[in-house]
């Protein structure tokens, strides 16, 4: 799990009224100096009345959410060879919710949210559950369920945390070989898989047939 704000998205997990603020400052918009001046006021005024979260207290892990394969996901996030993991939402909660509890870390934790992002465009408020459930539409294609963990206490050097969680769920995880996948590729992960995790499912790519070959990736 990645601190929030050192996410490449810089507007993650900020309140609506930072936004318009950070847009007021850093956008070329073209209105007289007296009026941005007094929206900048107002919007300072806003912050001000309403609650202040320490973002770098947050930390989130992601995960796409969806019935099908998304080609802009493996693009994105990917590379021939590589593998996605598909499984139930509740399947990891649970998996998470015993190693906390093995670990016995609850107690430093104020806040634990697991949930659908919801998009936006910013210009206007929306309701969400928490700020760190709302992104920008510009990233809608990730259909993105995140886990979210607020810290109690903030510590500055903790760049992340890391939870090696299990499945104690045999035959609940698919593997999904990438699109690109060559024979020889998919024929080592079978052997693989069935040496070391037999009961889990491997399965090609349903987009495998719709690359042409030598397609970049």
């Amino acid at each position: 799990m990645r601190r929030i704000d050192l996410f490449d998205d810089i507007m993650e997990g900020k309140s609506h009224q930072e936004i318009l603020r950070h847009n007021i400052e850093t956008l070329n918009i073209e209105n007289p100096a007296n009026d941005t001046e007094e929206m900048l006021m107002n919007v300072s005024k806003s912050l001000k009345q309403n609650k202040i979260i320490d973002i770098d207290k947050r930390y989130a892990c992601c995960f796409f959410l969806g019935s099908h394969e998304s080609m802009a996901m493996w693009k994105i996030y990917s590379k021939p060879g590589s593998v996605a993991l598909k499984y139930e939402p509740r399947y990891f909660a649970d998996s998470l919710e015993t190693k906390i509890d093995e670990q016995q870390d609850i107690g430093r934790f104020k806040k634990i949210i697991f949930g659908k992002v919801k998009y936006t465009d910013f210009l206007t408020p929306v309701k969400v559950k928490d700020r760190a459930f709302r992104k920008n539409k510009s990233y809608q294609h990730e259909q993105e369920v995140r886990l979210m963990i607020e810290l109690k206490q903030k510590d500055s050097e903790r760049k992340g945390i890391q939870y090696k969680t299990h499945f104690p769920f045999l035959g609940g995880l698919e593997i999904i070989a990438h699109p690109a996948t060559s024979k020889w590729q998919l024929h080592n992960l079978n052997d693989l898989t069935s040496k070391y995790q037999p009961n889990y499912k491997v399965s090609e790519s349903m987009l495998k047939d719709t690359l042409r070959y030598g397609a970049d990736f």
